[in-house]
């Protein structure tokens, strides 16, 4: 291991979660799917979102879409017949939940994580190791409908949902389809989701004593009984466009999966070859621990393969709707700048990318300036076109973080390629927008500036 890999194993385990849903929750994510460790059954997908209303002129309100997460709600229910509570770290090396559940001779630990290199899966490992004298009954629940009967309603949250054939054992897929694109000119998301069954009584697991038992690292002996659990989504806005159908995709994926047998293993090496760079805080175990989680975090919402950026708050967290906002270019872009450019670049392209819409906004009027203007003025909050998803519109302070994101990016990397290609063509619109308000002839006047 590298110094600063032996330093994330040190300095790993943030503060507990608490066990029971609605307590202090840690986000996992791998920039494609984002959730939470305290078992609430949702999960984002980037740049999967579904209408709360409309806004006029065709732009729907959105928001992201609250898919279900099966995988994410599995837990050790009992062992031996008594229930344990539970405790929850994150390791942020792994970029995953640690939970230790443990009652007599039996310790079980799980791991829960958004795979990096596979980003379509999301799995929880669950190890029980039993160093007494008797077998032990582990049971294993995993929420399903109706106990997430407010994700089960077809209708509440702008989505319908189906359940799809499941022709392999084990594993039951469905297609959810969103029933209101922001315009009637961009494509409505569907995702294929799969995932790992648990029966409605539990899955029952038996630990062997440690009479039948594999020697443990540290001395001593232990029966092991493991389960893996694992769920999938794929979408139709998927980077490269997928071909297929989308639910017999996600069964793919899950198949694949599954019969990996080194998939933690594999998920760790792909985090790792991220981690190599970072801030180290030498001497202080506390904040180099802080620093640390804020950067996992940072990596769970982005990656360098996505035609889509994150709220500042990351792909997990709903505030702002989960809309892009220029919090995202002023907080987040300049640290994965510095450490991660092509993930940084990636979020930066998610700009680009909406260069039209933001000439859109420019010529179009809003309250605090009712004036059409050249150039392009991006959005107050962003969701999948690029069109103002809030009523009174982008103020200047967001156009000058998005270009000083974009300058940062150009004087971090000195890629002329891309200033020519992709950076400076947004900041001229940029810098054409401001130019466009300027009246006088010395001094000069910014009109409407806010």
């Amino acid at each position: 291991d590298s110094p600063r890999l032996t330093s994330m194993r040190a300095f790993s385990l943030a503060l507990a979660a608490g066990p029971v849903v609605g307590d202090p929750a840690f986000a996992i994510g791998n920039g494609y799917v984002g959730l939470w460790s305290n078992g609430t059954g949702v999960e984002h997908v980037a740049g999967v979102f579904r209408a709360d209303g409309t806004l006029g002129s065709g732009i729907f309100q959105m928001s992201r879409a609250p898919i279900p997460s099966w995988t994410s709600t599995a837990h050790v229910s009992t062992i031996n017949g008594t229930t344990p509570t539970p405790s929850t770290t994150l390791d942020v090396r792994s970029g995953a939940a640690v939970t230790t559940t443990a009652a007599g001779a039996v310790t079980c630990t799980q791991h829960t994580y958004a795979h990096r290199d596979r980003r379509h899966v999301v799995a929880t490992d669950i190890n029980c190791t039993n160093t007494g004298v008797g077998a032990v009954e582990v049971v294993v629940l995993q929420a399903d409908c109706p106990a997430l009967s407010t994700l089960c309603n077809t209708t509440t949250h702008g989505l319908l949902w189906t359940r799809g054939a499941a022709p392999v054992p084990g594993v039951e897929c469905k297609r959810i389809d969103i029933l209101q694109a922001e315009t009637e000119a961009v494509v409505k998301p569907v995702v294929g989701e799969c995932h790992s069954v648990v029966p409605a009584t539990g899955l029952k697991l038996t630990v062997p004593p440690a009479a039948l038992a594999t020697r443990l690292a540290g001395g001593g002996s232990a029966g092991v009984a493991h389960v893996r659990l694992i769920s999938t989504r794929v979408t139709n806005l998927d980077q490269p466009p997928i071909q297929g159908d989308i639910v017999e995709l996600a069964q793919l994926e899950w198949i694949g999966a599954t019969a990996s047998s080194t998939l933690f293993a594999d998920h760790v090496y792909a985090m790792d070859d991220l981690n190599t760079a970072g801030i180290e805080v030498a001497g202080d175990p506390a904040w180099s621990q802080l620093v640390n989680v804020s950067w996992y975090t940072l990596l769970a919402s982005f990656r360098d393969d996505s035609p889509y950026s994150s709220s500042s708050q990351g792909l997990a967290a709903s505030a702002d709707h989960g809309h892009v906002t220029a919090g995202t270019e002023r907080w987040v872009l300049p640290t994965l700048t510095a450490f991660q450019p092509l993930v940084a670049r990636a979020a930066l392209q998610y700009r680009v990318d909406r260069s039209g819409a933001a000439a859109g906004n420019a010529a179009g009027a809003v309250p605090r300036d009712p004036t059409p203007r050249s150039g392009l003025r991006f959005p107050l909050q962003s969701a999948s076109t690029g069109n103002e998803q809030a009523a009174a519109g982008a103020t200047d302070y967001d156009q000058g973080e998005i270009a000083r994101a974009f300058a940062q990016h150009w004087a971090a990397t000195g890629d002329t390629t891309w200033l020519q290609d992709q950076g400076f063509p947004l900041l001229d619109g940029v810098a054409s927008y401001f130019a466009s308000r300027v009246s006088g002839t010395g001094p000069y006047h910014l009109n409407h500036s806010e």
